[in-house]
Parts: C-alpha cells; sequence; structure tokens
C-alpha cells in the first residue's frame, strides 16, 4: 500500500461525507422552511448525489487493501450504501416510469443509505484509523524513502 492510495481513500470519503451532508440538507431545508437555501440545495442536489456515488465508489475500490484486516460487517454495509445510492440514482432518472410513487421509493432508498453509511463508518472507522498510522506503514517494511515521506507527514494525517 503506498501513500497516494491513503490519501486518494481518505479524500474520497471526506468528499462523500460532505456530499451526503449537502444531499441530506435539502430534506431538512424543506421541512424547515428556509426557502432561499433550499432553492440554492436544489440546484446542487443532483451533482453532489452524483459526486456522493463517484467518491463512494473512489473509496470501495481503494479500501480493498485492508479487507482481510477489516471487519466483513463493515464491507457488507458499505456495499449495501453504494447499492442504495445507485438506486437513488436510478429512482430519480426512472421518475417518469415510476409515476406519483417516485418519491416515495427515493426516500426510502436515502434511508437506507443514510443508515448504513452512519453503520459502516461506526464499525469501519476505528479499524481504519491503525491502518493509516505510521506504526501500520513501518510494519510493511516499506522503501526507506517512502517511509521517511509517511513518517513526516503523520502529523498531518492524525489531525
Amino acid at each position: 500500500m503506498s501513500y497516494l492510495i491513503m490519501l486518494i481513500n481518505m479524500l474520497s470519503v471526506k468528499i462523500a461525507i460532505c456530499a451526503l451532508f449537502i444531499v441530506v440538507a435539502k430534506f431538512v431545508t424543506k421541512r424547515v422552511g428556509i426557502k432561499s437555501v433550499d432553492r440554492w440545495l436544489m440546484n446542487i442536489h443532483k451533482p453532489a448525489g452524483c459526486v456522493l456515488f463517484v467518491a463512494g465508489l473512489i473509496h470501495m475500490v481503494f479500501s480493498f487493501h485492508v479487507v482481510s484486516t477489516t471487519p466483513i460487517i463493515g464491507y457488507v454495509l458499505g456495499f449495501i450504501s453504494m447499492f442504495a445510492i445507485i438506486a437513488l440514482i436510478a429512482t430519480c432518472l426512472l421518475r417518469r416510469k415510476l409515476g406519483k410513487h417516485w418519491l416515495v421509493w427515493h426516500r426510502i432508498m436515502t434511508a437506507i443509505a443514510i443508515s448504513t453509511v452512519i453503520l459502516h463508518t461506526q464499525i469501519v472507522e476505528p479499524v481504519s484509523e491503525s491502518h493509516y498510522s505510521v506504526d501500520y506503514f513501518e510494519s510493511l517494511r516499506l522503501p526507506e524513502n517512502d517511509r521517511n515521506l509517511i513518517v513526516n507527514l503523520g502529523p498531518l494525517l492524525n489531525k
């Protein structure tokens, strides 16, 4: 595992979480009645959903290197989350075919996606921190210049 893989994985997680908050904020602002913010969020709701999907997919691909040391339920929940996000995108694309019930399906998939993302992060987060520690990289016996780079960047990654 290289520093670049770790950096891409961690960055994709942060981007996915930000996109998830933006997507969920649309639901909240509509209920609270903040019309100007709700209209603005509606304009970025779909692009944020696409960013969420792409960042989640990148995270999924770059997380396979720790599959043997992460609880399998974390991966199952991650796959369910991605399936729900794909289903969310499908409900938007098939809105006309689904008719008046498309929003019900969209909200059901949203609830599944949010709940599985929360559970996924609660299970995987404590484990992943140990994978990205300097000691973990030292144990991999990386080439000397990679180890020096990781040791020098260690304090930045632990913030």
